[in-house]
């Protein structure tokens, strides 16, 4: 819970436009299925005996959705469409799982399937994951998540039931799962690989300060930003750190030192930090990092940083003023702040 009001905290301190507000309803006809056009993933007017009741929007449009099915108020399941463009899918699952354990009524769990990678009906590929877990003394009697990546998208199944056991539950769940639409032509995805820990520590020498910084550096990591979604998900193998001090879970990819991803929510908000530009401008050769919050549709570039920061100095960095913003979805525009420009 503290990390979760943390992680908050360093979202809302980053720029008023960033603090989160509550979701908005979604007019959709609960009747008949519905398209989400940005993944062209189908969610029918019912799944099994589950009656499609409700749809919000986090981020518009449509790049972070939750649809809501019901059945008299003995099971509920939500599938939460949502574009994520920094990580890889196993981090964002260790990310579901972790308010679901802090939700007060679950706190007796047992898992029973923690977690299982699985293919899509007809896929090959097991880019899937899932877990489900038995929940005592709570009117809940079993729970079960899933994640299933769909290029940037990720598909979230949050399945709970007062009156079905875990086993029955997920074997309803992976129902579900088949009974969405999913579209034939989404580009494929790695397998899904569970996160280890790393085996070696980031590469920390104390606390970082602003970095001399020119305009074409600048402009350099701007741009780098803007392929969040590609270059940021290679390597595939990602692991765990927890040997740095954070306020916020750590990740990093496999074999490195020199950067890292702070992870900020389960929606796939998350600061990225990683070697920038300056070292490669002609004429200076002092290495720089550049510090990034990565969101739905915005990739947000604060000022580059002498040294890689400690995930503790995270907060002090985003309370400075963003240096460039860039668009993601839509019309890619970079946004550079002319103040910044040297």
């Amino acid at each position: 819970m503290a990390a979760r009001l943390i992680a908050a905290m360093l979202l809302a301190s980053a720029a008023p436009a960033l603090a989160q507000t509550g979701p908005a309803p979604l007019a959709t006809d609960t009747t008949r299925p519905f398209t989400h056009a940005n993944s062209g993933i189908t969610l029918p007017e019912r799944l099994a005996d589950l009656q499609r009741t409700g749809a919000r929007e986090y981020v518009a449009p449509q790049l972070d959705v939750l649809f809501t099915y019901k059945d008299a108020e003995r099971e509920e399941l939500s599938v939460y469409i949502y574009r994520v463009t920094s990580g890889v899918p196993a981090v964002w699952f260790e990310q579901a799982v972790r308010p679901i354990s802090d939700r007060p009524a679950f706190q007796r769990m047992t898992d029973i399937d923690l977690p299982v990678a699985f293919a899509l009906p007809g896929r090959s590929v097991a880019s899937g994951m899932r877990a489900a877990w038995t929940v005592s003394d709570s009117a809940v009697r079993s729970t079960a998540l899933a994640l299933v990546p769909v290029g940037d998208w990720l598909v979230k199944f949050r399945y709970s039931s007062t009156t079905h056991e875990a086993a029955s539950l997920v074997r309803r769940l992976d129902a579900m799962i088949a009974g969405l639409g999913w579209p034939a032509t989404a580009a494929d995805v790695p397998a899904a690989a569970r996160i280890e820990d790393c085996a070696t520590p980031l590469r920390i020498d104390g606390a970082s300060k602003p970095a001399p910084q020119e305009g074409a550096s600048m402009l350099g990591d701007a741009l780098l930003a803007s392929l969040t979604g590609t270059a940021d998900r290679k390597p595939v193998a990602w692991c765990r750190d927890r040997t740095v001090k954070s306020p916020v879970p750590i990740y990093r990819p496999a074999g490195t030192d020199n950067s890292y991803l702070a992870a900020l929510s389960d929606s796939g908000h998350a600061v990225w930090v990683r070697p920038g530009m300056s070292g490669l401008v002609a004429g200076n050769r002092k290495p720089s990092w550049a510090v990034s919050i990565v969101l739905a549709g915005e990739t947000v570039n604060y000022a580059a940083r002498d040294r890689l920061p400690p995930p503790a100095q995270l907060s002090e960095i985003l309370k400075t003023k963003a240096v460039s913003r860039i668009a993601t979805w839509g019309k890619r525009e970079i946004k550079i702040d002319p103040s910044q420009m040297k």
